[in-house]
């Protein structure tokens, strides 16, 4: 089955690690698995990046959103909602300034 042509290349960084990068997300935000990955995110800069099969956005450290494609897959920060992200942006950059951090999540 053909892999959806998505371009993420301005986003992923350079050189080798950025392939890695651009090749794992067009697998990981298939629509094909959707059902299975909700939601990829990775550090790049001061910006954290999620993309799901909906949409691609950055998260700044003050929640400030910019969606790049689509829409923004954590917009509902519902702290109810079961489908939420609440604090999205605190969370997913409070994981990646850990050393230890994986290159994707």
């Amino acid at each position: 089955m053909p892999l959806p042509d998505r371009s993420y290349d301005a986003y992923v960084g350079p050189g080798d690690r950025g392939d890695l990068r651009r090749r794992a997300l067009e697998v990981l935000t298939s629509s094909a698995l959707a059902y299975l990955v909700d939601l990829v995110a990775w550090k790049e800069g001061e910006l954290v990046h999620v993309a799901a099969h909906r949409g691609h956005a950055t998260l700044s450290r003050t929640n400030e959103r910019v969606v790049l494609a689509g829409v923004d897959p954590v917009a509902d920060q519902d702290l109810f909602c079961e489908d939420g992200y609440p604090f999205a942006a605190e969370r997913l950059h409070s994981l990646f300034d850990e050393p230890r951090a994986p290159d994707l999540a």
